[in-house]
């Protein structure tokens, strides 16, 4: 099963119109394993004003410069810096900011009337990907993917991904 909600904000000092914004996504996840129940409830929410920790200490290095972040326990906790998080689940998080040109384009989905093909598919889960192995599969769906590759031939290079700042974020969810 999957379930997904969202939050909408009304932003007084856009204009008329244009002043409401999803804020909050929340994902539920549940599948049957050897008899046992697996649930995975998944919070991401911005917040109006960045995170006290993000503004007070320079070196920390946080998801959208401190206005994004997430829970995996019903908004109970929350993380906003970017890395490869795993949980007892069997779930795993990957979470960076993004140079602009390697932002997901909002029409780049294609409708099939083929039903099977996404029914008949199956997912290889005896390979684990590196989280930049996530970012670069997803090249076709980028803003201006040429102007990204050089951004991520330097992210692998000097293996920073999870510390460069920025206001564009991409968040990996990996359910079992």
């Amino acid at each position: 099963n999957f379930n997904w909600n969202m939050h909408f904000k009304q932003f007084e000092n856009c204009p008329s119109g244009e002043d409401i914004f999803i804020s909050d996504l929340s994902f539920a996840t549940s599948s049957k394993i050897i008899g046992n129940h697996v649930a995975s409830n998944i919070l991401i929410t911005t917040i109006h004003k960045a995170s006290a920790e993000c503004l007070q200490d320079p070196n920390v290095i946080c998801l959208g410069e401190g206005t994004l972040q997430f829970s995996v326990d019903g908004g109970n906790t929350f993380l906003n810096q970017p890395g490869d998080y795993r949980f007892s689940s069997g779930m795993r998080i990957i979470a960076h900011n993004t140079y602009g040109s390697c932002s997901r384009k909002w029409y780049d989905y294609a409708v099939s009337n083929d039903a099977t093909s996404i029914r008949n598919s199956h997912r290889r889960l005896d390979i684990e990907k590196t989280p930049i192995q996530y970012l670069t599969e997803k090249r076709g769906s980028m803003i201006n993917p040429l102007e990204c590759n050089e951004w991520m031939k330097e992210r692998v290079a000097k293996d920073d991904l999870f510390r460069q700042r920025g206001h564009w974020s991409t968040i990996h969810i990996i359910t079992p």
